[in-house]
């Protein structure tokens, strides 16, 4: 083989290598910014999925909330009608008492 074609050969052999390294760039850069792309993905993927998840706690939270509310309410409510019924009968009582009616009755 003559100096010629050898450095012919080393020419063409630093000009794959450079082709190589550049493919090599390329493919780096792409898989770079697609594991980017994936990663960006990933991220809004679990932050819906938190969002979602949180909505629903809340919703849950906010249903057992109004429930209590209302049994609440209601608890008051028969609480304010037992009472008053009792004070009703115990002015009745204290005019009876005031009016000297015949209080024997009451317990009646």
């Amino acid at each position: 083989m003559s100096l010629h074609e050898i450095r012919n050969k080393e020419s063409e052999i630093k000009r794959r290598i450079k082709k190589a390294r550049e493919e090599s760039r390329v493919l780096l850069e792409e898989a770079q910014k697609k594991a980017t792309r994936i990663k960006e993905q990933a991220q809004s993927a679990g932050e819906q999925m938190g969002k979602s998840e949180s909505e629903k706690i809340l919703a849950k939270t906010k249903s057992e909330t109004e429930q209590a509310i209302e049994q609440a309410k209601q608890q008051a409510d028969d609480f304010i009608s037992q009472k008053r019924k009792t004070m009703d009968e115990e002015v009745k009582w204290a005019m009876d008492i005031i009016l000297g009616r015949d209080t024997e009755e009451r317990g009646k």
